[in-house]
Order: structure tokens, then C-alpha cells, then sequence
């Protein structure tokens, strides 16, 4: 790697030089002179400045274990999603670590960043990194530079659909499922089954029980939202055992291959 940031590869037989200020005109981003981020390290915040940042509440962090999602403030939710999804990706979307926490800290605060060293510098930790299951980063972005330096790609070869981007119709969609789950506005269909049937002598109640029905100030967004979390986490949970067992079985078939004891 260059002090720069930059760095080569060879893509299908081709040598390409991924710089800062490619990737900056390849996605029309201004450059920023000498910018704070990413920062340098005696430079940046401390740890616990940047926990109480994103939770509001003063504790002294050492930056070693991830911060739950959870224990954030309700602001930077929303951010933290579009961070781990676009700028800074990971499978792992219920805790964050010191590096992502970091530049949080910075959109926070408006610390001005260089978008073209920020990306070398996530392409470069996701080569380096020993993880077996590390994903590539920025696959668009790998494709668009595929497309700039006349890479071949084949018609006939498999490529992944793009999502639509959010808009408009995302949010009406969401408004859509928002108000159909898990309560209906419409009162259930009766119900044929014995132990259901009301009493000939009761009289038709306008309310439902406590347990069905909530305040009409409840929100069903924070539902949604609690119900999503618990899901992350317990996939995150199971992702990290794969993570495991998947490193213990590389390094036994390191310890077999028939160079290893030469």
C-alpha cells in the first residue's frame, strides 16, 4: 500500500490501481484535503467520549468489546443502519466495534471525510483480515470499477440483481405492513370452537382484551423495530459460532497439508 492509500490489483489478467482519488471522480465525491477522518492514531476522540456520543451515557469504554445497537439513542438508529449497510458493511448489524463506532462519532459531528481514503482503507482491512468468512465490501462498487477499466465479464456470467433504491414507494410499503401487523383495525371473524363461544347472557363487549389490543398511542414501528432486533441478534449469535467453527477446521487442515512440515 502506498502512503497514499492506494494500492494494485489484477483483475482478470488486467492491473488496476485503486487510489483515493479514483474511487473519488469514480463516484463524482469531492475530495477533502487534509481531513480529519480517517483519523490518525493519536488524533482521534476517546473511547468513552465516543460511547457517550452514540449512548448518552457516561461510561469508561475501553473500545475492545462492541457496543450493543441496543443501548444507542433512538437519533443515530436509523444512521447505524445505513452505516453498517453502505459505508462501513457488515453481516452483523446488532453490535458495533471500535472502528464503525468511530466513524459514527465523526458523521456525528460533522468531522469533514475523505470518502475516497475511507474506502481504500475498508477494502484493504477486509484483504488483510484473517476471517474466513470476511465478505467482500462495496460489491458495486468493485463492478463499477470492473466497467471503467474495460474488465471482461462475460454475458452468460451469474450477476446478483440490485435492490431498488428507498424511496417513496418503500415507505408507503412500510406504512402497508406497519398497520396490517401484528394488530388489524377490523375486529376478528367469531369463532365457531366451543371454549370460545360467548355466553347466551353476556352482552357483546366494545373493547378486546388488554393483551390483544393496544393503547391507540402505542407505536407499532417500536414493535417492529424490538421484534427485528431480537432476530439480528440471535442471528449474529449463530454467524459467530459458524465464524468459529469454521477457523478451527482451516487451521486442522493447515496442520495437514503435506508442506506444513517442511
Amino acid at each position: 500500500m502506498a502512503p497514499d492509500g492506494s494500492f494494485d490489483v489484477t483483475f482478470r489478467n488486467i492491473q488496476i490501481q485503486v487510489s483515493p482519488g479514483m474511487l473519488a471522480d469514480l463516484l463524482n465525491a469531492p475530495r477533502v484535503t487534509e481531513a480529519p477522518y480517517p483519523y490518525a492514531s493519536t488524533s482521534g476522540p476517546s473511547n468513552p467520549a465516543i460511547y457517550a456520543k452514540l449512548c448518552g451515557d457516561e461510561w469508561a469504554w475501553d473500545g475492545r468489546t462492541p457496543i450493543p445497537t441496543k443501548k444507542f439513542t433512538p437519533d443515530y438508529l436509523l444512521l447505524i443502519r445505513v452505516v453498517l449497510t453502505n459505508l462501513y458493511s457488515t453481516n452483523h448489524h446488532s453490535d458495533v466495534d471500535l472502528d464503525r463506532a468511530t466513524l459514527l462519532y465523526a458523521l456525528i459531528n460533522d468531522v469533514p471525510i475523505d470518502l475516497g481514503s475511507h474506502l481504500c482503507k475498508v477494502i484493504l482491512e477486509t484483504h488483510q483480515s484473517k476471517k474466513t468468512r470476511s465478505g467482500l465490501p462495496f460489491v458495486s462498487l468493485v463492478t463499477r470499477i470492473a466497467f471503467f477499466h474495460s474488465v471482461p465479464i462475460p454475458e452468460t456470467e451469474l450477476r446478483i440483481p440490485l435492490k431498488t433504491p428507498i424511496g417513496r414507494q418503500t415507505i408507503q410499503l412500510s406504512r402497508a405492513h406497519i398497520r396490517r401487523w401484528p394488530f388489524d383495525d377490523e375486529d376478528p371473524a367469531p369463532s365457531s370452537h366451543p371454549s370460545r363461544a360467548m355466553p347466551s347472557g353476556s352482552q357483546p363487549s366494545s373493547s378486546r382484551p388488554s393483551t390483544l389490543a393496544p393503547e391507540p398511542n402505542q407505536s407499532g414501528i417500536q414493535m417492529v423495530l424490538d421484534c427485528l432486533s431480537r432476530i439480528q441478534t440471535r442471528l449474529d449469535h449463530i454467524d459467530s459460532r459458524i465464524d468459529s467453527r469454521l477457523d478451527h477446521i482451516v487451521a486442522g487442515l493447515e496442520q495437514h497439508r503435506p508442506d506444513a512440515n517442511h
